[in-house]
């Protein structure tokens, strides 16, 4: 294996100098600079066999500062998500399929990035989704909100946010002061409300079999399962179609395409095939969330249906999606 990833990271370092050749030379890495990296990547290599991902995430992490190509920002994806950073492995395995096509490109540079586009779309069913909600706040009362240790952003309290699994506590400032705190426990690809009450204790709303009645978990299995198709099916149905568009530029006939296009016309119908999938979860985990409706009691506060967006605010964008409440 490290063997394999040497000699594709020599070939891109190799195929970086060319592309960089019209450049300003001081924006092509030195030769120090590609043979540091080459070392670094060679002991990310190292630290995985060993299972230790925190040293092998930052030799490919600096190996990646340095030549910002698909095949070290690959390793990196797969690094975090090795390490249950669910979100930042997203961000990465995007970044990577978004990597700008350069003409004589190298074909590991090509692989990566199908890499890229396959992982992201893999993660993003299994991230889960964190609700956040404060009961009993001033009017005029400056909220803020952080989530383990972290600042949250003001739409952390209007729409639903991607988190990483695990445990995850939240602390809520009112007017500079702590005046909640709460903690939530999420599984990959589950979706929890967490319920912040001024003045009461923090909780996990609408828990079923409460007392005066509850919901079926078939509900929240239903709205997350649901969710997740819908958003992997829009994501891996837009790839598809940028990607069928650009073989059509390059190709408008698609019957006579040469054969390095093959591997871009495998690419577009495998995404295609995901996102029908996508949408398939979607309407099941619809079908089952309406099941879970129907069989759970009445709550004694139970919120209006609505249809809300689903955002995870990110360093580098957000992901997007409709979440519902029923």
């Amino acid at each position: 294996m490290a063997s394999d990833r040497r000699a594709r990271f020599t070939a891109s370092a190799c195929a970086l100098a060319l592309l960089l050749a019209a450049c300003p030379a001081s924006a092509e890495p030195s030769k120090g600079e590609r043979e540091a990296a080459r070392t670094l990547m060679d002991l990310g290599d190292r630290k995985v066999e060993a299972k230790d991902y925190p040293a092998a995430l930052k030799a490919y992490q600096t190996a990646d500062a340095i030549m910002g190509v698909p095949t070290t920002g690959i390793e990196v994806a797969h690094t975090l998500a090795r390490m249950g950073k669910l979100v930042k492995a997203w961000e990465a395995a995007s970044k990577v399929a978004r990597f700008p096509r350069k003409p004589g490109e190298p074909e590991a540079f090509t692989r990566a990035r199908a890499e890229g586009e396959s992982l992201a779309g893999k993660l993003l069913p299994r991230i889960p989704t964190l609700q956040i909600r404060v009961e009993g706040a001033q009017p005029g009362a400056l909220i803020e909100l952080a989530l383990d240790g972290e600042p949250l952003p003001a739409s952390a309290r209007e729409a639903p946010f991607k988190v990483d699994p695990g445990r995850h506590e939240v602390v809520l400032t009112m007017n500079g002061a702590e005046a909640a705190r709460g903690a939530i426990s999420l599984g990959e690809g589950e979706s929890g409300p967490l319920l912040l009450s001024l003045g009461g204790s923090a909780k996990r709303e609408d828990l079923p079999g409460s007392e005066g009645g509850g919901r079926s978990p078939l509900l929240y299995v239903g709205l997350g399962v649901g969710g997740a198709g819908l958003l992997a099916g829009a994501i891996t149905g837009a790839l598809s179609l940028a990607r069928t568009a650009s073989i059509k530029r390059r190709c408008p006939t698609l019957t006579t395409c040469p054969p390095s296009l093959q591997g871009d016309i495998d690419a577009a119908t495998t995404l295609a095939n995901v996102s029908n999938a996508g949408f398939g979860v979607a309407v099941a985990g619809a079908a089952l969330a309406v099941v879970g409706l129907v069989i759970s009691g009445k709550p004694r506060s139970a919120p209006a249906p609505a249809l809300f967006p689903l955002l995870t605010p990110v360093a580098q964008g957000a992901i997007g999606g409709l979440g519902g409440r029923f």
